[in-house]
């Protein structure tokens, strides 16, 4: 067939049938990243790539006759220098999930639940979803009335998911085909913590019908309006993923051994308490909520520069003409009315710094400009983004449990 390597490629006849699966299948593998395709020509059949043929076919005969990928057990895959994906692309538009770039899904309203079950399934729902609120178990219950708002936010999401990887076995999600609901629980749980920042100190469960968006608001005790719950809807979309970061990588291994979802995020939480992401959103905070005035503002953000040649929220090195995910978000934040009395000339803070650096503004400054304007308590900024980025850590425990191999680099000894 002129135009497609015939060794490379297979028809979706030939595809299915090594399978052995009906289309529909072999389709579901394409929309969830796992069998590559290519079409001839303009109008030519669509070819399938045989090597992830193959390799689908390898790894269903292994299970069905209890080798490797059994019970959890992965076949080590060697020095691995890169992690196919098919999560998230970053593009000049900013990250793209699974084709579809993040300004146009938050421009067009796309409801962040959705957008999550696109990341986690590669199907993308066609009505809004919202995630009925499950009654907290007994223990969990328990341990969120001992708390207090002394912690940081991740330190709350690190015990929700700890409590939801005790509330089953070690593989309940993989064994009793929870990992869904499990992620769902997660996020709704994430999304209940975020009450420890707000005046009531404590947990707060969601409500039939309600978004996710919604109940973030009224877990902080931020003042409830359409306009707000689409900025922040819009936001969690903006945030939902990017590159394989420390965080991403952390979950992939965790579930190319078998963990739970729950013990996988835990991971990717353990991996952020301390990341770089983390502690830009704690000093880009400082920095805009103590300065006096602009002036102030850009004088504390040349000190940074002077003593560690680095300004936080400022600079991206995949971005060095500007994030795209920037301007949407100061744009939703000059569309959102103050909750109470006049606020600084923030997103102004942040053009004084481009003009007089040349370095645009990231999208942890520009969040958490938007966070403020919003009247969300201290601390939420970076909460939000982990709330957010769950979504795509999730998506990547899936995609590396479907590949069927164990992560797991050489060592090179060298005493």
């Amino acid at each position: 067939m002129p135009g497609i390597d015939e060794v490379h490629y297979m028809t979706a006849d030939d595809a299915a049938q090594a399978l052995r699966v009906k289309k529909q299948t072999l389709y579901a593998y394409v929309s969830r990243g796992w069998i590559r395709r290519q079409r001839q020509g303009d109008d030519g059949p669509v070819m399938y790539l045989r090597e992830d043929v193959e390799r689908m076919g390898s790894r269903s005969r292994a299970r069905a006759e209890g080798g490797p990928t059994k019970g959890g057990s992965h076949q080590p895959h060697w020095s691995e220098p890169i992690i196919q994906t098919a999560v998230t692309e970053i593009t000049p538009r900013g990250p793209a999930y699974r084709g579809l770039v993040a300004v146009d899904l938050a421009a067009s309203g796309e409801r962040f639940e959705n957008l999550a079950e696109l990341l986690w399934t590669g199907v993308r729902p066609e009505e809004p979803e919202t995630w009925p609120p499950e009654p907290l178990p007994a223990l969990a219950a328990h341990v969120f009335r001992k708390l207090d708002g002394a912690m940081e936010p991740i330190q709350y999401f690190g015990v929700a998911v700890s409590l939801l990887a005790v509330a089953g076995d070690p593989r309940h999600d993989t064994r009793h085909g929870t990992t869904l609901a499990d992620a769902r629980a997660a996020l709704s749980l994430f999304a209940g913590c975020l009450g420890y920042l707000g005046p009531e100190a404590g947990f707060v469960m969601g409500r039939e019908g309600e978004t996710l968006a919604a109940h973030i608001l009224r877990a902080v005790g931020a003042q409830a309006s359409p306009v707000r719950e689409r900025a922040v809807n819009a936001a969690l979309v903006l945030l939902a993923d990017h590159h394989l970061t420390p965080q991403a990588v952390a979950v992939r291994l965790a579930a190319s051994s078998g963990a739970s979802l729950p013990h996988c995020l835990n991971a990717a939480l353990s991996v952020h308490s301390n990341s770089r992401s983390r502690r830009v959103y704690r000093r880009i905070e400082d920095l805009l909520l103590e300065a006096p005035d602009e002036a102030g503002f850009l004088e504390r953000v040349e000190e940074s520069l002077r003593s560690s040649g680095r300004a936080p929220g400022f600079f991206h090195r995949m971005y060095p003409q500007g994030d795209p995910r920037v301007a949407p978000l100061l744009s939703l934040a000059a569309g959102a009315q103050p909750t109470r009395g006049r606020r600084p000339d923030w997103t102004g803070y942040l053009a004084a710094v481009q003009a007089r650096t040349g370095m645009a503004p990231t999208a942890e400054a520009a969040l958490t400009v938007l966070c403020h304007v919003l009247g969300l308590p201290r601390r939420s900024p970076g909460a939000l983004y982990a709330l957010a980025r769950s979504a795509g850590w999730i998506a990547h425990a899936i995609e590396q449990r479907m590949a069927g191999v164990m992560l797991r680099p050489r060592a090179r000894y060298l005493g």
